[in-house]
């Protein structure tokens, strides 16, 4: 299922039979009120603020067009797939390319080995 836009959060909404009966509980201790530097917090910061539409935007589940999203993941999922060919490829022209080398290698070691070659000194001109 999907949320509306103008969907409010229900989950702790029970009917009155289920609610929680309120426990009585202690009054705390009273601070006397000589010197009192601190304000309370004002209405306007506790009282929620929050459209319907900050609500919708908080959930990462709701998406503005499903559709829009849709063909984006299959447009993401072809350019990863064309992007793995890619990679396949270029894995294979490396292996070919260090096949050669070493066939090239493997060749030069046989040609020295066949027909040594011998140490010629140059005496270079002044």
């Amino acid at each position: 299922r999907r949320l509306r836009e103008d969907a409010v959060p229900t989950i702790f909404d029970f009917p009155p039979h289920l609610q929680d009966k309120k426990l009585h509980t202690r009054k705390s201790e009273q601070i006397p009120e000589g010197d009192c530097s601190q304000e309370g917090p004002s209405k306007a910061v506790t009282e929620s603020s929050f459209s319907s539409k900050d609500v919708f935007l908080e959930h990462s589940y709701c998406l503005d067009n499903p559709i829009a999203a849709k063909r984006k993941i299959f447009q993401l999922q072809d350019e990863v797939e064309v992007l793995r060919k890619k990679i396949k490829i270029s894995k294979q022209r490396e292996r070919r390319v260090a096949k050669k080398w070493s066939w090239v290698n493997n060749l030069l070691e046989n040609l020295k080995e066949k027909y040594p070659v011998p140490d010629i000194k140059v005496e270079e001109p002044m």
